[in-house]
């Protein structure tokens, strides 16, 4: 395993390198080889691991009701896939991963991502963390592109009050 690869993915961000082979081993992570065009997750697939790409790269593909196939985002070695769904137990991929190349996967377990071990280490909580922060950015850059590329002017100083409100505390 490349692990100097896992000390520069966000996922992994601030864990000490020593620490992240114990890390791993704690959390049970598992690997797996994946062929081009090869699916790794299937839409309606109930999941429980996250994915983290080691070597290749990962398309996230949504098919619609006609057939086409549209690539919502292409996840490289050290970047995360599928955490959003893998963190809430029950819920169907309305999207599939399909490896868009060779690729080397290693896969987390939420349940024991998400549980700390009994003897609490600090870079368990830092990896919640990091997955917090990676699957709010996920969640955010959609919106902020398209407030950044609505071309009104009009809209966006209308937009702009609303949101601020929302977060300004009461006197």
């Amino acid at each position: 395993m490349d692990y100097k690869l896992l000390e520069n993915a966000p996922l992994f961000k601030d864990v000490p390198p020593e620490e992240i082979n114990v890390m791993l081993q704690c959390l049970g992570t598992e690997e797996r080889d994946y062929d081009k065009g090869e699916t790794i997750f299937h839409a309606g697939d109930v999941i429980h691991n996250i994915g983290l790409v080691l070597t290749g790269r990962v398309q996230i593909e949504n098919d619609d009701v006609w057939g086409n196939k549209s690539v919502m985002e292409s996840v490289g070695p050290g970047f995360a896939f599928a955490e959003s769904y893998a963190c809430l137990p029950g819920e169907p991929l309305m999207v599939s991963a399909i490896a868009a190349e060779p690729s080397h996967i290693l896969f987390l377990d939420t349940g024991r991502v998400l549980t700390t071990c009994p003897s609490a280490c600090t870079h368990h909580n830092r990896l919640i963390q990091n997955l917090l922060y990676i699957s709010s950015q996920k969640n955010l850059n959609p919106y902020c592109a398209q407030m950044r590329s609505t071309g009104s002017v009009r809209l966006k100083r209308r937009l702009r009050p609303t949101s601020v409100r929302v977060f300004r505390a009461e006197p």
